[in-house]
């Protein structure tokens, strides 16, 4: 210690003050990190190790409430589909994946749960990893409304060719759609089709809200975290 107090009366009294306090800022920012490492190894793994154990005991719970809440998820849809005497109401949720070269990540909708009519065909198998990029306008429309409606699926034929494309193969003819919001930020779309025109219609709005806050409630996991605080 009185060596490394000696070096830096040298440095200060041959290059000034500043430079040797600088000097000193310096040789801390480079050693000071080996110096922390190297004296504790056994914390710093125990501390990794901690992370590591806390993120599979809650990908674990989380795992087991989404088992749990698929039957309710499942409920609120059936409920919803004979209240409004409808042929199938599917829950979007969107997922993340991989990036493109630059780092920009891509997002998906995935069809996670479906209730059908009698004599109606499933086509959730279908509805699998839909990039958001080709619903774009859609999605604008939908957040800045709260609701889309689509009374008959051939007036979005030029609209949104897109939506009528991906539509058109449930033979659906009239849809509905609401957004499922955490924190403000939407997560998941529930949405409503019949096979007859006008089957769904706006005066149908309050009673899809009140179905989607009882989805949105059975999805939020902040019940979940705080429990295992």
């Amino acid at each position: 210690m009185d060596g490394l107090f000696k070096f830096f009366e040298h440095i200060a009294n041959n290059y000034g003050i500043s430079f040797a306090i600088l000097f000193l800022v310096i040789i801390l920012l480079i050693l000071g990190p080996y110096f922390i490492i190297k004296s504790f190894p056994d914390l710093i793994k125990e501390l990794i190790q901690s992370k590591i154990i806390e993120d599979q005991k809650f990908h674990k719970s989380a795992t087991k409430h989404r088992r749990k809440v698929s039957k309710e998820i499942q409920k609120v849809l059936a409920d919803l589909l004979e209240d409004l005497t409808i042929d199938r109401a599917i829950l979007f949720e969107f997922t993340n994946g991989t990036s493109n070269l630059v780092g920009l990540p891509f997002l998906f909708l995935n069809a996670t749960s479906e209730a059908i009519s009698h004599n109606t065909v499933s086509v959730a198998n279908i509805y699998q990893k839909i990039n958001l990029s080709l619903m774009a306008n859609c999605l604008a429309e939908l957040e800045e409304k709260g609701y889309y409606l689509v009374e008959d699926i051939e007036d979005e034929r030029l609209k949104h060719p897109v939506l009528h494309s991906f539509i058109s193969v449930t033979n659906a003819k009239s849809l509905l759609f609401y957004p499922i919001f955490k924190d403000n930020l939407m997560f998941a779309i529930l949405v409503v089709s019949s096979v007859r025109c006008q089957a769904l219609i706006k005066e149908h709005v309050p009673r899809i809200s009140k179905a989607t806050q009882r989805l949105s409630s059975l999805l939020n996991l902040e019940e979940l975290k705080q429990e295992m605080k």
